[in-house]
């Protein structure tokens, strides 16, 4: 075991104090990325409603949700808010939620920086990618994340929030899995510490991600 709860806390507390923030972590909370910034026009409708649809099922599962498409920060809408002021709110609004999803449906410098700082964090962060849509090795590959591929969001919204209701009954860590390396770890009382992308895909096999079927693109 590499960091158990307690150990997390401690984790926790030493990067707020770096990033200078107060902030008490809300279990019930769900932090939902899309890109936005790197996002094509002609692309905007379609990321929208996939997104929308996967905040449904998130939502379903009884988790509280902060969307930053609906902030005032949203470059679809108007460029208001410097950089820096930017960046300490998102960082605040990543933080504070248990966990962290990203509708990863087009490359996003912004929403990748955010995925980052959840990891850095060990919130439970679940990248949805949609079958057929490739995007960045670097998002998909990341450590401690858990990685789930759709075909229809509105057949398979059971199974998407099966996922999230199944992971809200853990508290995360970090360990190590023969299948997975250095991976997400889940803690429950009375049970011995799984590994948490495991247990998602034996649980849910139809959202299960495969990169090779992009290898031919």
């Amino acid at each position: 075991m590499i960091l158990d709860p307690q150990q997390r806390e401690q984790h926790v507390r030493s990067l707020l104090k770096l990033d200078g923030l107060e902030v008490r972590e809300d279990t019930k909370a769900c932090y939902c990325a899309l890109p936005l910034t790197g996002a094509a026009p002609e692309m905007r409708k379609l990321i929208e409603e996939e997104h929308d649809k996967i905040k449904a099922c998130i939502s379903r599962a009884g988790l509280r949700i902060y969307d930053p498409k609906d902030s005032g920060t949203n470059p679809w809408i108007k460029l208001e808010g410097k950089p820096q002021d930017v960046y300490d709110l998102d960082t605040i609004q990543v933080v504070t939620p248990r966990f962290f999803e990203f509708t990863n449906l087009y490359p996003s410098t912004g929403a990748g920086i955010e995925e980052h700082k959840a990891i850095s964090y060990v919130k439970i962060p679940v990248i949805v990618t949609k079958s057929g849509m490739y995007t960045s090795r670097m998002s998909n590959g990341a450590r401690r994340v858990i990685l789930i591929e759709y075909e229809n969001a509105d057949s398979q919204q059971d199974d998407i929030t099966g996922v999230f209701k199944t992971l809200g009954g853990y508290e995360p860590g970090i360990g190590l899995c023969s299948m997975h390396g250095n991976t997400l770890i889940g803690f429950c009382d009375g049970k011995d510490p799984l590994c948490l992308p495991g247990l998602v895909a034996s649980k849910f096999s139809g959202l299960a991600y495969n990169f090779d079927k992009y290898l031919t693109l």
